[in-house]
């Protein structure tokens, strides 16, 4: 197995686990979620058990394949703490700035759209403020939460990368969560009360890293069933998070391996392969992460648009939602591709003409 394909199925979970992000947004106006007020005059059972699954798996799953990643890359290099951080800053802060500033701030304020942090009529100055102090973010808390994460592993980088020391760096993990969850989790700026959870799915992605060969090794059959056992506790996640935070961590941490083995699965039934020669799929590996970024507030807009008109239906005003705002978002990164392309073009002649 190439070094190549070999993490092909971690490409495969972080796709999905972001398209499927984009479809739970789509999907919470019919469910009961504080995070979003604005939502349909019912609610529906369905609807809130495919978000339940949703919300114990998808954003768990891509923090897991962060956690794989990163040990992947830290193994054998040299850099220092502060270059972690450093492109940790670049790739997460420098995105959540500029999005806030001049994409969630802009359009959440013009539409007044109500979300968590953000009450209606409030005004430009007040939403930058919340913004740049991480209250008002909606989906841009991803950004926040992953950065604080990473933070936190890098500063554990010997222990991580060591496997005989998995065990110690799982008690720090562990005491790391239990006390952001108790002392610190009134601390309301930055989403840094949000991370307990998703410390545990980062370190089972680096455990995951350590034992990849035991795993790659193992039958599709062995991978889906594995799955198939997992799965009912995504299932009943808010019914047992509603019981304790303990089974809510241990929900989310069972959803991001479950996603796992699903995509280990695949890719030994070779689906992952032939959905690679896919130009579609290709397109939503390379940009997954940015057509999340535009995700909202799409989903808002075209839900005010469907639901006077379809929104007793409820799959049909979901499945309408999730399109368009497929469409809208690739429009937009497509649109950034090409200027970003004639920005190089205009680099390499300028280059040129110096020479």
């Amino acid at each position: 197995m190439t070094k190549a394909k070999r993490f092909n199925y971690i490409s495969d979970t972080k796709a999905v686990c972001l398209l499927g992000v984009i479809l739970f947004h789509c999907m919470l106006f019919y469910a009961d979620n504080p995070f979003f007020p604005e939502r349909a005059d019912f609610i529906s059972k369905p609807v809130v058990v495919i978000c339940s699954i949703l919300d114990s798996t998808v954003v768990e799953g891509f923090v897991f394949c962060s956690g794989f990643l990163y040990v992947n890359s830290a193994f054998g290099k040299s850099k220092t703490v502060f270059q972690d951080i450093y492109s940790k800053v670049r790739r997460l802060i420098v995105p959540y700035l500029l999005m806030g500033t001049f994409w969630l701030v802009p359009l959440y304020t013009f539409f007044d759209i109500t979300t968590f942090g953000r009450t209606k009529g409030m005004g430009y100055l007040e939403g930058y403020k919340y913004m740049l102090l991480g209250v008002f973010s909606d989906h841009l808390w991803f950004l926040l939460m992953l950065f604080w994460v990473s933070v936190i592993f890098i500063l554990m980088k010997p222990l991580i990368l060591d496997k005989k020391f998995l065990p110690i760096s799982g008690a720090v993990t562990l005491a790391a969560a239990f006390l952001v969850k108790f002392p610190l989790s009134g601390f309301p700026y930055y989403k840094f009360n949000q991370i307990p959870p998703y410390l545990l799915c980062y370190y089972l992605g680096i455990c995951a890293w350590h034992f990849r060969d035991k795993l790659e090794a193992l039958p599709a059959k062995a991978d889906l069933l594995i799955s198939a056992l997992l799965f009912p506790l995504t299932v009943f996640y808010n019914d047992l998070s509603a019981k304790s935070f303990v089974w809510g961590w241990i929900c989310r941490s069972v959803g991001a391996v479950m996603m796992l083995f699903i995509f280990l699965g695949f890719y030994r039934l070779n689906i992952s392969e032939r959905l690679g020669k896919k130009g579609f799929w290709l397109y939503m590996q390379r940009h997954s992460f940015y057509l999340y970024l535009f995700n909202l507030p799409f989903s808002y807009l075209f839900f005010r648009l469907f639901y006077p008109l379809v929104g007793h239906m409820t799959f049909l005003c979901i499945l309408l939602n999730f399109i368009m705002c497929m469409l809208a978002q690739c429009t937009i990164v497509q649109i950034l591709n090409r200027l970003n392309s004639y920005r190089k073009e205009l680099l390499g002649k300028s280059d040129k003409k110096k020479e």
